[in-house]
């Protein structure tokens, strides 16, 4: 007879999900075998998760799932107890799919088609004890909604809303009856004549205000502000609140009601530097009281409860990593709980159940992938689902080093050092400049493209320059119209970091960036034309000024004084700005550029490359060139990626030379 496990893990392939799960009971795990080092194909690194958005029930009977794959997505949900799957829904192609937990036994599931169409279904699922069978019945729904709230405290009774009204929904009544029964009139309790970003309900299932986004103007004159309505009770007069704009940079997300229902909880970087939670006043949105903030961590999450009414804690950025900060003792004791069913890891919650006995969480250990369970802390017992990334389950993960440094006259940066255990003593560098550059970041964790070069015994530096994300807007501001300049100063610090301290090989550097990292690759060429060996631009930028004739500049007001504010203007500063565009400076680079490039990248316009192409070939330049005509702006899983890293890594083994055997530098994504 198959156990259960065998059961499910074979009831999930059919699906496509391929789960290989085990169960673990308290700290008695089996000692997992040494890592190896040895160096794995290119497909390893860029592959699908094999499972993800895991998330419990209600009462923790059910967790459900979704396995993505090359040609769309897959939704599944499973019996913990029984450990039976069920596959619930799918999609092809781009399209995307979501689900939320409405109880126990009853949850939302919609899809959409990457032809635009939407299809809304509320599923109930039903466990068959006799049968040990799971089943379900699924009703289709006329429209697109989002759930408001659960309401847990009102049995079947959900909320679910669009952006201009919300309706209260019994699930029995709509099983039972047909959607008609509960897509009426009668059953909407609340309503706004403006587009509703966000519904807040206060703690016994009232509608009590509307988070409210007013656009005035069309196109590039438009202007937007925001503003809170709001009402005393569930039947009260609404009031429309004072309108306010946010300035760029700045944040504005209302979370909930305080429990005593007369004040919103937000999250908001207005008028600060960093995040905080804070509690205004509905009327003016003015400030009353500070609920949470951090002197040198920025805010990137909460945790809220499993009703989203109850703040539990926040996700913090500092030194590199992510934190996580419980305000509930009783919530830190679950942690050690958790910690002890599965230890020596770093356990991130994903999702629990009402009685916070049942846990979904991500399990982080340094060198290895990330595994997902679920944990049972009062069984004691963690399900282990197994590894997001099962290729590279058993190989070292190469570790990354944070250190920090400033160029002259800059503020204090970091940076992240990564060499793996295969790398010769003083191996090559890689420089690898993050995109954006305003706002994104590097922090602690597994970067596809970081991982597959230090496998190949490369060392990797990444820096986290003036105008990168989580630490403030200051920060962030630093790095206004630096392109060229200050930011490309703070990388050139953390190179003579590394070269100053013996770590790397000075004759063999390179850059290899994406987005605006492949713009610093690039400019890293013409500032210093004899210092790297060679440079590598992905879908990267060449032309400052061409940045405006996007279409979202064209259209956004909004967007193109964005653009001015972080770049400079098109008019005023474009001189400067044709200084500090690459395919201006084409004649000063002297070592060889590979161009890689996606024919649908819808944010850097295949033109930036078909420009510096031309530029290169008047100026005798040596490139390599690789348009991948059906790729965006993305090293997503696929083909197209695997075909650019494996063009890559053969342009750096001809400009750097071999870390190792040939054999092993040549190892190509095809070798699978």
């Amino acid at each position: 007879m198959r156990s259960a496990r065998d059961a499910l893990a074979a009831a999930i392939a059919c699906c496509a999900v391929g789960l290989a799960p085990g169960w673990a009971e308290g700290a008695d795990e089996e000692v997992a075998p040494a890592l190896s080092h040895a160096r794995v194909p290119v497909a390893s690194f860029f592959d699908y998760p094999r499972i993800a958005n895991i998330r419990v029930s209600a009462k923790g009977t059910y967790f459900g799932l979704v396995r993505p794959l090359e040609d769309g997505l897959v939704l599944a949900v499973v019996h913990r107890a029984s450990e039976e799957l069920l596959k619930l829904a799918e999609v092809r192609g781009r399209g995307w799919l979501y689900y939320r937990w409405l109880s126990d036994d009853w949850l939302a599931v919609q899809t959409f088609a990457d032809d635009g169409t939407r299809e809304s279904n509320v599923v109930r699922l039903a466990w068959n004890e006799k049968a040990h069978r799971l089943g379900q019945h699924a009703i289709a729904l006329p429209t697109y909604f989002d759930v408001v709230d659960t309401l847990p405290q009102k049995e079947t009774k959900i909320l679910v809303g669009g952006s201009r009204d919300v309706g209260r929904i019994d699930l029995a009544k709509l099983e039972r009856d047909g959607w008609e029964s509960q897509f009426t009139r009668r059953n909407i309790v609340a309503t706004r004549p403006d587009p509703v970003l966000r519904w807040l309900v206060d703690r016994r299932g009232a509608v009590r205000a509307a988070f409210v986004r007013e656009v005035e103007g069309r196109g590039a004159d438009a202007t937007v502000r925001y503003r809170i309505d709001h009402r005393s009770s569930a039947n009260g007069l609404w009031h429309r609140g004072s309108r306010f704009e946010l300035q760029p940079g700045a944040g504005f997300a209302p979370l909930a009601f305080t429990e005593d229902g007369e004040r919103l909880l937000v999250a908001t970087n207005r008028d600060r530097d960093r995040y905080a939670l804070v509690e205004v006043d509905p009327e003016t949105t003015d400030e009353v009281a500070v609920v949470y903030e951090h002197p040198d961590a920025e805010i990137e999450d909460v945790v809220m409860d499993a009703d989203g009414q109850e703040l539990l804690g926040v996700e913090l950025y500092r030194a590199g990593g992510i934190e996580y900060d419980y305000f509930e003792e009783t919530f830190r004791e679950y942690e050690a709980q958790l910690s002890a069913v599965v230890p020596d890891r770093t356990l991130r919650v994903t999702s629990v159940s009402h009685d916070r006995r049942v846990f979904s969480v991500l399990a982080y250990a340094p060198q290895h992938t990330v595994r997902h369970y679920i944990v049972d802390t009062e069984a004691k017992r963690a399900l282990d689902l197994g590894p997001t990334f099962p290729a590279l389950e058993g190989v070292a993960l190469s570790p990354r080093t944070r250190f920090t440094t400033r160029a002259e006259g800059g503020p204090e940066i970091e940076a992240f050092y990564t060499v793996g255990g295969n790398a010769p003593e003083r191996p090559a560098l890689i420089v690898v400049p993050h995109g954006g550059p305003i706002g994104p970041r590097t922090e602690d964790g597994v970067d596809p493209l970081v991982q597959m070069l230090a496998n190949r015994g490369y060392a990797v530096l990444e820096v986290n320059y003036r105008g990168s994300g989580g630490r403030g807007r200051e920060f962030e501001r630093a790095g206004h119209r630096q392109w060229g300049k200050g930011i490309e100063d703070d990388i050139d610090a953390a190179v003579d970091y590394v070269v100053e301290r013996g770590w790397v090989d000075e004759s063999r550097m390179a850059v290899v960036g994406g987005s605006y990292g492949g713009y610093s690759a690039l400019m890293s060429a013409v500032r210093h034309p004899k210092r790297f060996r060679c440079v590598a631009t992905l879908f990267g930028v060449t032309d400052l000024p061409l940045l405006f004739d996007h279409p979202a500049a064209q259209l956004s007001r909004a967007f193109r004084d964005l653009r001015v504010e972080e770049i400079g203007d098109p008019e005023r500063d474009r001189d400067d700005m044709l200084a500090h565009s690459p395919v201006y400076r084409a004649a000063e680079i002297e070592v060889p550029v590979f161009i890689a490039q996606g024919g649908r990248d819808d944010r850097v316009d295949v033109e930036h490359a078909y420009r510096l192409r031309l530029m290169l070939e008047k100026h005798g330049k040596p490139f390599r060139w690789l348009v991948l005509r059906r790729k965006g702006h993305d090293l997503a899983p696929g083909r197209a990626t695997l075909e650019m890293m494996d063009a890559l890594l053969d342009f750096l083994l001809e400009h750097l030379g071999p870390n190792g055997p040939p054999a092993l530098d040549s190892l190509r994504a095809d070798a699978a």
